[in-house]
């Protein structure tokens, strides 16, 4: 079978597995890897080289600046500040709260 069709299938298997949540992401995507460095698709050096280290220490970075804040209660006053503002009108509240999802 042709490399790119295997690729293809692993693909969209992984990425139904996720949707569906069937499995753990991690677990998901891990076994595809496998499966792609099992039937000899890519090697582990390629595996290696597909990483984008930068991508995952600005997400881990992010995410530990959201934990941070999540303590403090930001996100508790800015909910709260949003719905006096909007008085409960909730086309207002979704345009404000993608405005400051976006901000």
């Amino acid at each position: 079978m042709d490399g790119m069709l295997i690729s293809i299938i692993v693909f969209l298997v992984v990425y139904a597995a996720i949707t569906f949540e069937l499995v753990n992401k991690a677990v998901a995507v891990f076994s595809g890897v496998a499966i792609l460095i099992l039937l000899h698709v890519i090697d582990e050096d390629q595996a290696i080289e597909f990483i984008d280290f930068e991508s995952i220490m600005l997400l881990f970075v992010m995410m530990m600046i959201v934990g941070v804040l999540k303590h403090s209660g930001l996100f508790t006053i800015i909910s709260v500040r949003i719905s006096e503002i909007t008085r409960g009108s909730p086309i207002k509240i979704l345009i404000l709260f993608s405005i400051v999802t976006a901000v």
